[in-house]
């Protein structure tokens, strides 16, 4: 692994109290701004019957995005393949592969909300089986020759990752797919843990570890109040669905989570993440419902590129 990962960018999956056109179009603009700062990957998130102004169609979101950039690689990040059809799932990532002309990625979960299944009416109790089978078969469409017309552009297929915390998950990441998840919910030590898991079950080479952080970019005073104020509902709202067990302050929580402070810092932080999980991408969320606002997410996104530029 290079000493610094590629670095990526979770879009925000909802806005508080904002028109829907206009959240997907400063969301539009974020990704905009992060091909010209230099990021690598675009993630887009996948959840049902949130707020008005939600991510409700990230495939759709994808092919609009793969659009309007230029080097980026554009994908959902995690889409709840369980409740979607495989064909549909591998013939849309072609589409946005097409649109792109190879930039597509494929980041699939299992789910775990009740509300993304009772949506679809799927029985979230066959999550495991469902998201087996439909892995398996959209491996198999996008990477078998004559299972699409048109085929995507990446060749064998686009890269396919699979965000798991189980056992279970693990495995079949290193079995059915080109890489692994690591959501924003665990700490760095927990993530560690099962990299190591990940790869130990990879037959043969490992595919790639994607880290994703939870980040504020913010080195002035009062910066961590800030960040604690627009963080902790988003865990707070994790622990209600049953994620995971968490510290109840901010202090404790951020020890080994976050990447919080000045540009530089957060690189810095980035770096150590990667070198202590062995990430070869580590993707950051920027914007959460609570804050920062669209313009101050843009000046993240800016003030990171322009860091990572400076250091050659």
């Amino acid at each position: 692994m290079s000493a610094s990962p590629a670095l990526g960018i979770a879009l925000p999956l909802a806005a508080r109290d904002a028109d829907p056109a206009d959240f997907i179009a400063e969301v539009l603009a974020e990704a905009r701004a992060a091909d010209a700062a230099g990021f690598e990957v675009c993630l887009v998130p996948d959840h049902h019957r949130g707020p008005p102004a939600s991510v409700v169609a990230p495939l759709a979101l994808c092919a609009a995005l793969a659009a309007v950039t230029q080097r980026i690689r554009v994908g959902p990040g995690v889409l709840v393949l369980p409740v979607h059809a495989p064909l549909h799932v591998a013939e849309q990532v072609t589409l946005i592969d097409q649109i792109s002309r190879g930039r597509a990625v494929l980041g699939v979960g299992a789910g775990y909300q009740h509300e993304d299944f009772e949506a679809f009416g799927i029985d979230r109790a066959q999550r495991g089986p469902r998201f087996e089978a439909g892995l398996a078969e959209v491996g198999r469409l996008l990477g078998e020759p004559g299972a699409l017309d048109p085929v995507p552009v990446q060749r064998p297929r686009p890269p396919v990752w699979v965000g798991a915390w189980s056992g279970v998950g693990l495995r079949r990441a290193a079995r059915l797919a080109d890489g692994w998840i690591a959501d924003p919910v665990r700490s760095v030590t927990e993530a560690a843990a099962m990299a190591d898991r990940y790869r130990a079950a990879c037959d043969g080479a490992p595919g790639d570890v994607v880290l994703m952080r939870e980040a504020w970019v913010d080195g002035a005073p009062g910066s961590a109040e800030r960040f604690a104020d627009a963080i902790m509902p988003v865990f707070r709202y994790y622990g209600r669905r049953g994620a995971a067990e968490f510290p109840d302050t901010f202090a404790a929580l951020a020890r080994d989570r976050f990447v919080h402070g000045s540009a530089a810092e957060c690189l810095d932080q980035v770096d150590a993440m990667a070198a202590a999980t062995g990430a070869s991408v580590v993707v950051l969320t920027l914007r959460q419902p609570g804050g920062p606002g669209h313009e101050a997410a843009l000046q993240a996104i800016r003030a990171i590129g322009e860091a990572r530029a400076a250091r050659g």
